[in-house]
């Protein structure tokens, strides 16, 4: 960058003295730059803090054959030109590796913020917050209590304590992200302007969107949109810089000259990377915190996920900033331990709970209209059946009935037998006059009989024989052809 393009943006930033809430560029994921116009096909280089234990894995390649050191707790970090810093959990002191380490002089200083740049390091100390800077960049001005930092290519930008203690109103306060020749800013309402170098339209974001967090590379910028989480990057995409994934939440993101990764929500919490032909993530994929402990949450920001236990430190926890509602109204507002909610047609809570009751009722209206309609189904589909047993029965009255064939030996379908006395049948008979006769036979004669209801019957009265057994058989077979007959 030339150098009135350094000192342009570095008087942007120090002389206008913008009020801040934090020029904060320090991740739990840091990239680096390579300084190369033309880079290799597949070439990244990224650091990220793993979830709950807080060491440093670092992925593609290692600058300087240096890496981080091993079993170390790192509360955040930052990247530069081929070189990557961050502070240790515990005492704050600042450990670099890469092609720029940390001086003697300043190896035992607990620093509060960290900023790497292409080729040099600033540091806010935690004792005056004056910073400490090293590396190809000018010294900062003396006495000045800075609140935290941002670097870029031959740069770097601070937002002052008096300035970030007295900002007031929502505007007021602005969060500022540096790339490698510009700088931008998003407010606390998730506003978005970006200034310095724009030769690849890499200061001319999207219009239309609130963002969270930015990313700046060398020709290209990348931001966590506010509603969604989800990254929209703009400028240069001659090496596919521009292809941040469609719709994937990130919590965190960290750009290098020609690729972006980041720290996706929805899914273990894994490196995410793209551009420059870069394919991540590999099988060897970890998890990684989503934003760096602290021990209490700031405004606009709320406790992630707090049954983990993602800090080592009980008392420490880890924060992000709040959604925003875009095209939306707010349903719930963010809380301690929850983000905000959005939603259509209604504004607070309130009228959340209202817009809650309204389901209900209609859900309770669907289900009775559901009733109603299958009772009345049910009570047309019986009147069918009745209409139509009804024309069944009227079909089968019309049809001729044919008498049933009887089986003389199926005894089941005889008529009924009338027990009678001897009395009675002399009755009927008229004390078996010969009028009555109907005919005679070897065994015995057939009377008419009329019985006291008007019935006609036939009466068989036997001739007693000698052969009992054989004036019985006889007299029962002509008995069954008489009640055939009857």
């Amino acid at each position: 960058m030339p150098p009135f393009v350094a000192a342009a943006v570095l008087a942007a930033c120090l002389l206008a003295s913008l009020p801040a809430e934090g020029f904060n560029p320090m991740g739990t994921i840091a990239a680096t730059w390579s300084g190369q116009d033309n880079p290799v096909p597949g070439a990244f280089s990224v650091c990220a803090i793993q979830a709950t234990a807080l060491y440093v894995e670092c992925l593609g390649t290692s600058h300087n054959n240096s890496l981080p050191p091993k079993e170390k707790e790192f509360l955040a970090l930052s990247g530069g030109g081929l070189f990557t810093c961050g502070l240790d959990y515990g005492s704050h002191f600042l450990v670099c590796w890469g092609i720029i380490t940390v001086p003697d002089t300043f190896q035992q200083v607990s620093y509060t913020s960290v900023a790497s740049g292409g080729d040099h390091v600033c540091a806010v100390r935690g004792d005056n917050s004056n910073v400490d800077c090293w590396g190809n960049i000018d010294q900062p001005p003396p006495k000045l209590a800075f609140a935290s930092l941002i670097s870029g290519k031959g740069f770097s930008c601070g937002s002052l304590e008096r300035d970030q203690r007295f900002a007031g109103g929502d505007l007021g306060r602005m969060a500022i992200f540096a790339g490698s020749s510009n700088v931008c800013g998003v407010t606390s309402l998730g506003d978005l302007g970006c200034w310095g170098g724009d030769d690849h339209g890499q200061s001319r974001p999207p219009v239309g969107f609130k963002f969270l967090a930015i990313a700046g590379g060398l020709y290209h910028t990348c931001g966590i949109r506010a509603d969604d989480r989800r990254v929209l990057c703009w400028g240069n995409n001659e090496h596919a810089q521009l292809s941040a994934p469609l719709d994937v939440p990130f919590s965190a993101i960290a750009a290098g000259d020609f690729y972006t990764c980041g720290v996706r929500l929805d899914r273990a919490m894994q490196v995410l990377c793209w551009g420059n032909s870069v394919v991540y993530p590999h099988e060897a994929s970890f998890n990684v915190s989503p934003a760096p402990c602290v021990s209490a949450c700031g405004r606009d920001e709320y406790q992630f996920d707090q049954l983990s236990l993602p800090c080592p430190v009980l008392r420490d926890k880890v924060c992000l900033a709040c959604s925003q509602c875009l095209n939306m109204q707010e349903i719930s507002a963010c809380g301690a331990s929850a983000d905000r909610m959005c939603g259509f047609g209604i504004s607070t809570t309130a009228s959340a709970r209202s817009y809650q009751r309204q389901l209900r009722r209609r859900l309770a209206l669907v289900l009775i209209l559901v009733a109603v309609i299958l009772a009345l189904g049910f009570a047309v589909i019986c009147a069918y059946l009745c209409l139509r047993r009804k024309e069944d029965d009227r079909q089968d009255a019309g049809k001729k009935e044919i008498p049933a064939t009887r089986n003389e030996n199926d005894f089941s379908a005889a008529p009924r037998v009338v027990a009678m006395s001897p009395l009675e049948l002399e009755v009927a008979t008229g004390y078996y006059s010969d009028e009555m006769v109907l005919g005679k036979g070897a065994f015995g004669a057939v009377y008419k009989g009329v019985l006291e209801n008007g019935q006609a019957v036939a009466i068989k009265r036997a001739i007693i024989s000698n052969n009992r057994y054989f004036t019985v058989f006889i007299f029962l077979r002509e008995f069954f052809y008489l009640r055939l007959v009857n």
